[in-house]
């Protein structure tokens, strides 16, 4: 869980210094919703790879990333929950936040290439004759 507060402490800084206004927070949740998003798409793609199937649950998928928003929402927004942790990491030294703000970034390369990856080679298999 720590990982994932820390994720969210990233991106509510980086929102925050790139536009210090009222809606960082939001920003956050929704770009660590979207990142969960993207790790059910490549899960629903890799299955239809392995099994050789065309079945995209787009219903549960809608369904799956309003939850996944909704869960966001309560972890981190709802009655600032997130300001304990935010005042833990603030103490870290300036390697460590470094290093795991690196870790950070890799992390998320790896998510967003494993969606494109998987969605393309999904595609390239479906319009092969």
């Amino acid at each position: 869980m720590t990982a994932y507060q820390f994720a969210f402490y990233t991106l509510y800084q980086a929102c925050h210094w790139n536009s210090s206004d009222k809606f960082s927070l939001w920003k956050a949740g929704n770009i660590i919703t979207a990142l969960e998003v993207c790790i059910l798409l490549s899960i629903v793609a890799g299955v239809n790879i392995v099994r050789h199937t065309n079945y995209w649950p787009v219903g549960p998928l809608i369904i799956a990333g309003l939850l996944l928003g909704v869960l966001t929402f309560h972890t981190f927004d709802y009655r600032d929950r997130w300001k304990p942790y935010a005042e833990e990491f603030r103490r870290y030294s300036a390697t460590r936040l470094f290093v795991s703000r690196l870790l950070f970034v890799a992390v998320v390369v790896v998510i967003v290439s494993t969606v494109i990856l998987t969605l393309g080679y999904y595609r390239q298999l479906n319009s092969a004759p």
